[in-house]
């Protein structure tokens, strides 16, 4: 669920996916790996890989993120 009221607020897909969109901003370049993006959100934040792939996915419906050509994440903002 996007929003939950039977779980932690730092669960909900809205706060790791503005955590995600944190990672983003402050990389270099324009696009990221998969992997290395999760690395780096787990620097900071404990998310399991589930719940991270529900937020990159929901990231991506709302066009916020893509796919390149070779499969990394790029920003859309």
């Amino acid at each position: 669920m996007i929003v939950s009221k039977n779980i932690n607020p730092d669960k909900d897909l809205y706060v790791i996916g503005a955590h995600i969109i944190d990672a983003l901003q402050s990389t270099k370049g324009n696009s990221i790996d998969y992997f290395e993006l999760y690395h780096k959100l787990r620097d900071n934040i404990e998310v399991s890989m589930q719940l991270f792939s529900l937020s990159v996915s929901w990231l991506f419906l709302l066009g916020v993120i893509d796919k390149n050509g070779e499969g990394h994440i790029t920003k859309c903002f």
